[in-house]
């Protein structure tokens, strides 16, 4: 539900990568052997012989979200012979690739390089990792490895995620599902909450009884099949307090700026920003970039709007 900016990698970066898959996991020496090993099978050499050309390579490997869907496209033609030869891409593109690098550091830069610290799918857990570990950190592949073989070491195919989001998408096909690389945080998604009754209506400001109150939170707008595919409704109605917590906070803050004069006290209040980042403990969003950074942000964010700018 949080965009990814696939710029965010560098061309040093994608340089090591493609070598780290092309060389070090031997992928065209693999394809090469494989094609040398059926040589009379001439729609067999066909496929090789374009997975080969240095433009489609370079594509497969390290080419955006925008460049797999065309390739992917491109490839239909082999259908029959990818699925006959399923196995041996499948050691190639999946043992011999995926299985080594997931083992690898590349999972961890390729977190700091995106600028993760909670999973985009869901916004609710932590991720990240040190030089010797990753926490939390499983790499999703949008075109599932087990019904696209070929895709499993595709740079732009590789999500970090958290193991519940990847558990739950596995290999799941669902229609309407959007790439994070397409999705607009602001846009796509948006929270609201439902209470039970008109909240201004409380006439003390407990917090248990905000809480109480809180029927469901739900979304303005959603894309659907991502949604459901991560049953994020349903998950985030553990997370009520968070809501809670933030209608207090704002009932306090509009009871005390009533009470303060910072003229006449000689005091100045911090910025809009300064003051959203102390107060919910989140960075405020002047970009998308700053969601990724703490989880329930999109959450806290839309709550807060709605508090200050009703729908």
């Amino acid at each position: 539900m949080l965009k990814l900016d696939f710029s965010k990698y560098t061309e040093e970066f994608k340089e090591e990568f493609f070598d780290y898959i092309i060389n070090k996991r031997e992928l065209r020496q693999n394809l090469i052997d494989l094609r040398e090993e059926n040589r009379g099978n001439n729609s067999l050499v066909n496929l090789i012989d374009t997975l080969l050309e240095e433009s489609t390579l370079s594509e497969l490997i390290i080419g955006d979200y925008n460049s797999l869907i065309r390739l992917r496209w491109t490839l239909r033609k082999f259908k029959s012979i990818l699925y006959e030869f399923r196995e041996d891409f499948e050691r190639i593109f999946v043992k011999e690739g995926y299985d080594k690098l997931k083992n690898t550091i590349k999972p961890k830069k390729i977190v700091s390089l995106l600028s993760i610290k909670t999973c985009p799918y869901c916004n609710i857990n932590f991720i990240y990792g040190d030089r010797k570990r990753n926490y939390g950190v499983e790499l999703d592949h949008i075109m599932p490895k087990n019904r696209y073989p070929i895709f499993a070491v595709s740079l732009a195919n590789l999500i970090p995620s958290c193991g519940t989001c990847n558990k739950s998408k596995s290999d799941r096909k669902i229609q309407g599902f959007k790439s994070l690389f397409k999705i607009n945080s602001f846009e796509d998604f948006k929270f609201t909450f439902i209470p039970d009754i008109e909240l201004k209506t409380l006439t003390e400001i407990k917090l248990e009884e905000i809480e109480k109150n809180i029927k469901s939170i739900d979304f303005i707008k959603e894309v659907k099949a991502n949604s459901e595919l991560f049953s994020l409704k349903e998950r985030y109605q553990k997370h009520k307090d968070i809501v809670a917590e933030i209608i207090q906070k704002q009932r306090l803050i509009n009871y005390h700026k009533e009470k303060m004069d910072s003229n006449v006290l000689g005091i100045s209040f911090p910025s809009s920003e300064e003051e959203y980042r102390l107060i919910y403990c989140n960075y405020y969003p002047i970009s998308e970039e700053e969601f990724l950074k703490r989880p329930l942000s999109k959450l806290t964010f839309d709550i807060y709007k709605e508090l200050n700018n009703p729908y």
